[in-house]
């Protein structure tokens, strides 16, 4: 009865285990792997709907600063966004140097509102230029927030993934032994392992039937990061769905494989 008790408690164990090692590597490929992200991001024309957006906030300031929207012609391009995106996403993952450059911005239009006033043979007055200033200043703030929303903040937990990788994958090989030493079978052994697989499993199917309504509605920052949000977190849930049903396939062929032990014995009675 107390070997049972224990067979039963370590085999919980090396579930949580194998279902903790299933979690760190799933994570380390998609949401903590830059370029997954990136991917991501091309396949919701993330970089695409960025700069559409920067775009219709400099014609919203513009026109509201009574300026013609020609001066914005050719401003900045869909690949400075992309780059200055995935700049942000470096700095982001691995905490490389990174500054948005918008002095060519900045410059660019101040030329540009210069030769429109020199056209006119007009000189600014102290206000006007105060007011150019004022207007410049909003549309390099607009470009900067438009970048992955000016956010700063850094992801740096891959240590702390393979500190909790390395434990978990030890824990089931110290307990795996525990198992063989205990009962003297390897048969019995992989009929554990099989269990513990299914345990994943099933679990791993389980979520997924559970979340994928709740993430389709999700509302964040705005309607290109939630799409992205909701397509990634479908793709993953894809990934959970997969990996569970190839464990509850292996976990079963385990569990039959270990039992022939048990029918081998009942036979012979």
């Amino acid at each position: 009865m107390i070997k049972k008790i224990i067979n039963i408690l370590l085999n919980l164990i090396v579930s949580v285990l194998v279902l903790g090692v299933v979690i760190i590597v799933l994570a380390s490929n998609t949401v903590l792997n830059k370029d997954y992200i990136k991917n991501k991001f091309k396949e919701n024309r993330f970089y695409e709907r960025t700069y559409s957006d920067i775009k219709n906030d400099f014609e919203n300031y513009t026109m509201q600063s009574g300026l013609e929207l020609e001066i914005l012609d050719g401003l900045f391009t869909l690949e400075k966004v992309s780059n200055d995106i995935d700049s942000k996403i470096d700095y982001i993952y691995d905490g490389k140097e990174f500054k948005i450059e918008t002095d060519s911005i900045r410059n660019e239009l101040d030329s540009r509102i210069s030769n429109a006033l020199k056209e006119n043979n007009r000189v600014p007055s102290e206000n006007e230029k105060k007011s150019i200033k004022k207007y410049e200043d909003v549309i390099v703030n607009s470009y900067e927030k438009g970048i992955l929303y000016n956010k700063e903040f850094r992801i740096n937990v891959e240590k702390y993934l393979s500190t909790a990788k390395i434990a978990c994958i030890s824990g089931i090989v110290v307990i795996s032994i525990i198992l063989i030493v205990i009962n003297r079978s390897l048969l019995k052994y992989l009929s554990f392992v099989g269990i513990s697989l299914m345990f994943t499993g099933i679990t791993s199917i389980g979520f997924k039937i559970l979340i994928t309504k709740r993430v389709q509605h999700i509302l964040i920052m705005d309607a290109k990061f939630s799409n992205f949000l909701v397509n990634t977190l479908n793709d993953i849930l894809d990934i959970i769905k997969l990996t569970g049903i190839i464990f509850v396939v292996i976990g079963f062929l385990l569990i039959v494989l270990g039992s022939f032990e048990k029918m081998k014995k009942s036979i012979e009675k």
